[in-house]
Order: C-alpha cells, then structure tokens, then sequence
C-alpha cells in the first residue's frame, strides 16, 4: 500500500473488515511516522505524573518522574507544567481528529465507543474489536492456509498473491512458522503439476531455497513438461494395472478349473469342508480315502507328512538360487509381484512431490 493520497488510510477508510486490519495497522503505523506523529504516541501523558514542586535525585525505580535512578530533576513552575499538558491534549486532539475520518461501517462504530480526543485508546479499541482474533477465527485461519492449493484454473501470481497474503496473516497472529516449512508446504499446495520445481529447489543452495525466490521460480516454470511426464505415467500404469489383471485372472480359471470338483468355494475339501486336504483326500464318507481304516490313515498321514518335510527341505536347499531361478523362469505369481511393484513406483513418482515433504510438516503444528 502507498501512502499517498486516496490509496491508503486515513484518505482509503477503514470498514472493520477482521481480514485487513493488518493492512489497516501497516498503513496506520506509516501514516503516525510519515506525519511524525509517532514520538508523540511514545510519549507519557504528563497529566498522569504530579508536578515537580523542588529539586531531587531519582533514588527509587518507581519514581513517578520516569526517570532512572541517579537522575536530577529539576522543579517545575505551575504555568511550565500547564503549558506542558496542554501541548501534549492539543496534539493529541489533532492527531484524533484526522484518524477519525479514516474509519467507515463497522470501524466508526467502534472508534466512537472509544475515549474522545484519545488516538492511543481510539487505535486499541479498533485492534481490541478487529484485529485481536479469537482462537476460533485463529483456527479457521490455520486451516485455511494449511489446507490451501492450486486450481488449475488460476494465475500462478494470483495463487502466490494469496498464499503472501496468508504467510503475512499467519505471523500477525503470532504463528512465525519455519522457512523451510513454508516452502515445502508451499511446493506441495501448487500439486503435481509443479513437480519438476521441487526437484530443482531440492538441489538449490541453502541460502536460495526461500519462499520469494520459490514463489519467482514457480511463475518461470514450464508446466508442459510436468503434464506430458504424468500422462506418460498415467499411461505406463494403466497398461500394468491391464497386464496383472489377466495374469492374476488366468490364475484364478486355471485354479478354478483343477480343483472345482476338489475343494469348495473357500478351498476346503468339498466333501467335509475341512482345510488342509482335498475330495481325494479325505477319510469322510464320499471322500476317495473313506474306505481306508484306522491303520491305513495313520500310514497315509505320516507318508504325507514326510513328503511334505523332505518338499521343505529341499526348498531350503534351493534357496540361494532362487534369485537366479526367478529371473530365468518367472512364474506367474512372481511376475504379477513384480508388476505391482512397478505399479506403485509409478504411482510414487507421480505423487512425490508430496512425499517427500512428509516428514518436514511435522512440527507439532
């Protein structure tokens, strides 16, 4: 804002708006120093200290001369006294009286509950009213920043305007957060399409990584390049996702089709519904082993569990080969583990701006 006439307050009036007071007090604070009205609002009002009626040395700190300790005051006539006090109300009458014009709507209203001819209890009351947000409006505030991102449909000036305009928000109410958070939270708010930025800014010099020299970055960058890259990925995972689909559902027919007589639906025995063992299997009554008796099933039982036990054993034996084994013949389940693995690092790549800053946004926020 300058301070020129009709672009800034008193002449552009304040309404009470809580969402530009701070631009209000920023313009206020420029007009009390431009006019040199600024002195005046530091000092004490002399009416509120009594007279000094002889000479003395401050010996106490609370002294109601003000002065420090070792000081010498010298008395003050009456008419000296007068005259000083009177200065100090006509100032502050004059300072008073061109503030007022500067409010409007909801501000006026609230400048006129304050002590008259008083600029400094007329500038708290208008902060006390409208710019000391309550931790409701302060909660909303940090949502709404946090939570802020890029449209594709506006202007990157724009977006930078009001994330500006948020940071400066969020440090009046006394959130001066980190820089290094800033510009992360900013980088993921602008969303994949900027992703080759933060691959820049990660390699940038500590130093140049703020957030108006990201903010200048961002309105130089190509999008294009960052939208041709995602479609290419989109595309790679579509055609992946395809390919697991059919090998996973050529397992499932082939599964299906072996052992449909053989197991339930859940893939227990169709004949008892029990897991572990199939149809030709099972000792229950329309099972292929129900004939065997009580001998006979203990043999069977143990014969199977010495295959199983030696099958385990050389699987161990085999198994620093498998690597070898793997990549000559793949079977099916490996390569659809494969697949999907290369599924989700498509995927990653193209969320890894938002990734990457994962751990930087936990602050305790």
């Amino acid at each position: 804002m300058t301070t020129h006439s009709k672009f800034a307050w008193p002449d552009k009036q304040y309404d009470g708006n809580i969402a530009g007071y701070e631009e209000h007090e920023t313009d206020q604070e420029t007009w009390l120093i431009d006019k040199g009205y600024a002195e005046w609002m530091r000092e004490v009002d002399p009416r509120t200290i009594p007279r000094v009626t002889q000479d003395y040395r401050v010996r106490r700190r609370d002294d109601p001369s003000g002065e420090p300790i070792g000081t010498r005051v010298y008395r003050e006539s009456q008419d000296s006294y007068s005259r000083r006090c009177d200065r100090y109300v006509q100032r502050g009458m004059k300072i008073w009286a061109k503030a007022m014009r500067g409010y409007t709507g909801q501000a006026r209203a609230t400048a006129l509950q304050a002590p008259k001819h008083d600029p400094k209890a007329l500038f708290a009351i208008i902060k006390k009213i409208h710019g000391d947000k309550s931790e409701k409006q302060v909660t909303r505030l940090v949502r709404k920043f946090i939570g802020r991102e890029k449209v594709s449909g506006k202007k990157i000036e724009e977006f930078n305007q009001e994330w500006s305009d948020g940071v400066r928000m969020m440090r009046a109410n006394g959130m001066d957060l980190p820089d290094k958070f800033l510009v992360n939270l900013y980088l993921i708010s602008l969303g994949p399409k900027y992703s080759t930025l933060e691959a820049v800014v990660s390699v940038l010099p500590a130093s140049e990584r703020t957030l108006v020299n990201v903010m200048a970055r961002a309105i130089d960058h190509n999008t294009e390049s960052d939208e041709a890259d995602n479609s290419g990925h989109a595309l790679l995972i579509q055609q992946l996702q395809t390919q697991v689909t059919e090998l996973k559902r050529g397992r499932e027919a082939a599964f299906a089709a072996s052992s449909s007589s053989s197991t339930d639906q859940n893939g227990n025995c169709s004949v008892c519904h029990k897991p572990y063992h199939t149809k030709e299997q099972c000792f229950a009554p329309g099972g292929d082993l129900s004939h065997y008796n009580s001998t006979q099933r203990h043999e069977f039982l143990q014969e199977k569990k010495r295959r199983r036990t030696e099958r385990m054993n050389a699987q161990a034996a085999q198994k620093p080969d498998t690597a070898n084994v793997a990549q000559e013949q793949p079977d099916q389940a490996g390569l659809i583990a494969a697949l999907e693995e290369k599924v989700a690092e498509q995927k990653q790549k193209m969320e890894y701006a938002k990734e990457r800053v994962g751990g930087v946004i936990d602050i305790g926020f």
